[in-house]
């Protein structure tokens, strides 16, 4: 059962891509007694999907590899990853998983298995990351040659045997939990 929790104050910092409030609350102790007032931000980027994928033909898994700001800015910006995005209004996750495979790989799903629905950082985001394995084949391949890039995505697509999955994305030393996750689960599946 969930415990008490008081939302005394709230207001918007930022109202942009990512959405930040600032929060003063109070909650229920595990001693019975409420907690003394304390801010916290949260961020809110609504909810993505994410799934590694296999193509049943070849027998290779599809990893993407793009840059990212965050990473660099830790010194690490060309990260290797799952296909992965956001989830659009009105969208369920298996609809959002079926348009991203198209977009970003250029391959319609033959099969999608949810894995787990996760919380991405829970100590902060709100955002529920939904995870799945895909399987795909040459023919649902809908996208000839070049796969979907816009002003903001510059996406490589990797096709990579499943003894080299793990060590290709630790090679780099940095993982994205997402991958890593996805990986994790299909070597303890098999």
């Amino acid at each position: 059962m969930d415990k008490k929790v008081e939302i005394l104050e709230k207001k918007n910092l930022v109202d942009g891509f990512f959405k930040i409030e600032e929060a003063v609350i109070r909650h229920e102790k595990f001693d019975g007694s409420m907690s003394k007032p304390m801010n916290r931000l949260v961020v809110e980027r609504g909810d993505a999907v994410a799934a590694l994928v296999y193509n049943t033909d070849t027998e290779m898994y599809y990893l993407i590899e793009q840059f990212r700001l965050a990473p660099h800015l830790r010194g690490q910006g060309w990260l290797k990853e799952i296909v992965a995005g956001m989830i659009d209004k009105g969208e369920s996750p298996i609809e959002a998983m079926e348009r991203e495979l198209k977009e970003e790989i250029g391959y319609a799903p033959s099969r999608l298995e949810p894995i787990a629905s996760v919380f991405a950082s829970p100590g902060g985001s709100t955002e529920k990351l939904h995870l799945f394995y895909a399987e795909t084949n040459n023919s649902l391949k809908v996208a000839p040659g070049i796969y979907h890039l816009d002003e903001d995505e510059d996406i490589k697509l990797l096709e990579v045997k499943r003894d080299d999955l793990l060590r290709l994305v630790e090679a780099d030393g940095t993982v994205d939990s997402k991958t890593l996750l996805t990986l994790y689960w299909l070597q303890f599946r098999h």
